[in-house]
C-alpha cells in the first residue's frame, strides 16, 4: 500500500511540476526588489461575528496603501495604509512576504496587517495574518484583492508599480 501511494504522489508532483511552480525565496516578477506599490481599495466588505440575526455584511470607506518591496535578498515588502471616513481614521503598518508562482501576471503574498484604529476617541488595535493577490494587467497596472485580518475583511481595488 506504501508503494502504491509514493508511486501516485511522485507521478502527481512530476506532472504538477512543469505547470505550476511554488518557490518562496525568489521574488516574483510582478513585484521585483525595490519595487513600490500604490493601492486603493475601493470596495471593503466587511463580515461581522454571526449573532441572534445571523452574519452581517457592512461596506466602508476606500483604503489607501503604500508598499515598498525590500531589496535585502528575500522577497519582503513594509508599507503603510490609511483610511479616514467621517469620525473613523485608521492608520496601519502592512508588513509582507511575497510568494512567487512563477507566472508573470500574478503575484501572491501573505500579509500580517496592524491598524490602529480612532473612533470617537477610543483607540483599538486591529491585528492578524491574510492573504493578498496582484494580478498584473499592464506593466504598471495590477487588479488587487486582499483577505484580511482574521478572514473578516475583503478588500478589492488596483494597484500601481511605481518603480
Amino acid at each position: 500500500m506504501n508503494k502504491r501511494l509514493l508511486l501516485i504522489s511522485l507521478s502527481f508532483f512530476l506532472f504538477l511540476k512543469p505547470a505550476f511552480a511554488i518557490d518562496f525565496w525568489q521574488y516574483p516578477e510582478a513585484a521585483d526588489k525595490g519595487s513600490i506599490f500604490a493601492s486603493a481599495f475601493a470596495a471593503s466588505l466587511v463580515i461581522s461575528s454571526p449573532g441572534l440575526d445571523g452574519i452581517d455584511f457592512s461596506f466602508i470607506g476606500p483604503d489607501f496603501c503604500l508598499d515598498y518591496v525590500l531589496p535585502i535578498g528575500l522577497p519582503f515588502s513594509f508599507g503603510a495604509s490609511f483610511r479616514a471616513e467621517g469620525d473613523f481614521f485608521a492608520f496601519g503598518l502592512r508588513p509582507s512576504y511575497y510568494i512567487n508562482l512563477d507566472t508573470e501576471w500574478l503575484g501572491l503574498y501573505a500579509i500580517y496587517p496592524i491598524s490602529f484604529i480612532f473612533l470617537e476617541g477610543a483607540p483599538v488595535i486591529k491585528y492578524g495574518l491574510g492573504i493578498g493577490a496582484r494580478a498584473r494587467v499592464k506593466d504598471f497596472f495590477c487588479l488587487s484583492a486582499e483577505i484580511s485580518p482574521s478572514l473578516k475583511s475583503l478588500l478589492l481595488g488596483a494597484s500601481f508599480k511605481l518603480f
